[in-house]
């Protein structure tokens, strides 16, 4: 049952995120601003990153999942990659996709005695140590980027309500 809430939340959010997405035409994807003298992530970026959030995840939790050789250019507090230099959009996008489904799938059969155990990649527990909380900040995760974009779209030009 809680698995189930949790696949729930986490995919209403992605839906928000995926709603973002469709208000950005073609070209913003990879457009990258700045605010205070800092750049902003690019959509590209963010598909990318929160792609890898979620590889790191079922990565740990099913070894299964095919390896992505270019993931780990969004990782954790890697610059924005140069789109000409990374992998095409359209990639990350069906990434981005794929991966989420799985996602969903891993924690809709995750056995409740197992959520609260600790997560298995240890390189990871700086951020959460359990199952449980693995799940948690995907969402959380998910929810900050899907801000960004909300902030891409509007400085954009875009109207987003």
């Amino acid at each position: 049952m809680q698995e189930n809430i949790i696949a729930d939340i986490l995919d209403n959010t992605r839906r928000l995120t995926r709603w973002y997405f469709s208000l950005l035409e073609e070209d913003m994807i990879f457009y990258q601003f700045t605010l205070n003298e800092n750049d902003v992530n690019s959509a590209y970026w963010i598909a990318g990153h929160l792609s890898w959030a979620q590889y790191v995840v079922l990565r740990a939790l099913d070894p299964q999942v095919r390896d992505i050789p270019w993931i780990h250019e969004f990782a954790l507090g890697t610059p924005s990659v140069d789109p000409t230099h990374g992998p095409e959009f359209t990639e990350v996008w069906d990434a981005f996709n794929n991966l989420h489904r799985q996602t969903i799938q891993l924690i809709r059969r995750f056995p409740t005695s197992q959520l609260d155990q600790d997560f298995p990649d240890e390189n990871m527990h700086f951020v959460f140590q359990s199952n449980r909380m693995a799940f948690y900040h995907l969402i959380r995760h998910e929810g900050y980027h899907s801000g960004q974009l909300g902030l891409i779209c509007k400085g954009a030009g875009v109207q987003t309500i």
